[in-house]
């Protein structure tokens, strides 16, 4: 119990004290009066009423006392109880099914530091790996499996942060960023970016586009409906099939403007 605790203990009881005995004194005075003046005067009816208001404010200090020690007794209990329960590694032995923490540990030809079963010596809870290719993770597990979210980065440069599921990515708001700093913001589904995604400094040698896409993602590609701006300052908003642009309208930065049908373009 700390001082704060132990100085309004102190003071309830002064209190109780005080009305006991000041109690006790006027029923004892009240019950002098009523039996030298009895009822026929003043002073003997004030007696008695002194009397009887006297024994019932002690009955109510005896009550006062009774219920303050009781759940005082009780929130004693009460403390002792949610110690004991909350520092278990301080107060009690380590049960089987608790995590418990390592460093350096040798795992799989890999090393491990962080929150293990150690029933089973698999990681459980927060931890960081270091693989044989010097990857890294360094996030959440659930036995041994890299569930919640974590931070991937790979020896390459790339770095992963975001949500996984049975040690793949897979959520939504991750953020994918590449060594040249391309970055793409999404969601991901089985290891694959899939649903919404934002691709920044996207450069793709394959059709000649740079620039950033807003759009629908399809197992990696941009699939749906999508805005791509270029990096010259053209934009085309519409519907796209395996990463090309297949109905929509293209915005050029120079003012001209035209339809592309089913992947093709059409100018008037």
């Amino acid at each position: 119990m700390d001082s704060l605790n132990e100085i309004a203990m102190l003071s309830y009881i002064i209190t109780i004290v005080l009305f006991l005995t000041t109690s006790l004194g006027m029923s004892f005075k009240g019950w002098l009066d009523w039996r030298i003046y009895g009822l026929k005067n003043y002073k003997g009816i004030k007696g008695r009423v002194f009397f009887i208001v006297g024994i019932v404010g002690f009955i109510l200090s005896i009550i006062g006392i009774f219920i303050y020690f009781s759940n005082y007794e009780i929130d004693s209990k009460d403390e002792t109880i949610s110690i004991d329960t909350n520092e278990v590694g301080k107060l009690n032995p380590i049960s089987p099914t608790s995590n418990f923490y390592k460093s350096n540990y040798s795992y799989e030809n890999s090393t491990y530091t962080g929150y293990m079963n150690p029933e089973t010596m698999i990681p459980n809870g927060e931890g960081t790996m270091v693989y044989t290719n010097n990857d890294e993770y360094c996030g959440n597990w659930v036995e041994g499996v890299k569930s919640g979210f974590g931070i991937m980065r790979y020896h390459n440069g790339d770095v992963y942060e975001g949500e996984w599921k049975n040690d793949k990515k897979h959520g939504e708001k991750s953020l994918y960023t590449w060594k040249d700093n391309k970055r793409y913001e999404g969601s991901y589904d089985n290891d694959q970016r899939h649903g919404y995604g934002e691709f920044y400094g996207w450069f793709d040698l394959s059709n000649g586009w740079e620039g950033t896409y807003k759009g629908d993602i399809v197992d990696g590609n941009f699939e749906g409906q999508g805005t791509f701006e270029f990096v010259n300052g053209d934009i085309f908003i519409g519907e796209f099939r395996d990463n090309k642009r297949w109905n929509g309208t293209y915005y050029s930065e120079n003012g001209l403007q035209y339809e592309i049908v089913n992947g093709e373009p059409r100018t008037n």
